[in-house]
């Protein structure tokens, strides 16, 4: 979940033309993401104006390892 915005009307792009819409809203939840993904948000504010296309990163972290639990002994029940 992304959120960003300061009052105007937030839309999110998939490109840096800002013709592949994916979202609107101060919220935007990307789909599951398997790798590093950009996405662009334009804001337009209650008075008409535009800003920019700003670039937004979502960095995909690797799942931790699960430890790994050397010379113990599980007993039924405990």
């Amino acid at each position: 979940l992304i959120a960003v915005g300061s009052g105007g009307t937030l839309t999110w792009y998939a490109d840096a033309l800002g013709v592949v819409v994916v979202g609107t809203g101060a919220n935007f939840t990307t789909p599951v993401l398997l790798s590093n993904t950009m996405y662009y948000v334009q804001e337009v504010s209650p008075a008409g104006c535009e800003s920019i296309l700003v670039p937004v990163t979502v960095t995909v972290n690797p799942l931790p390892n699960a430890p790994i639990a050397v010379g113990t002994t599980v007993c039924s029940g405990d």
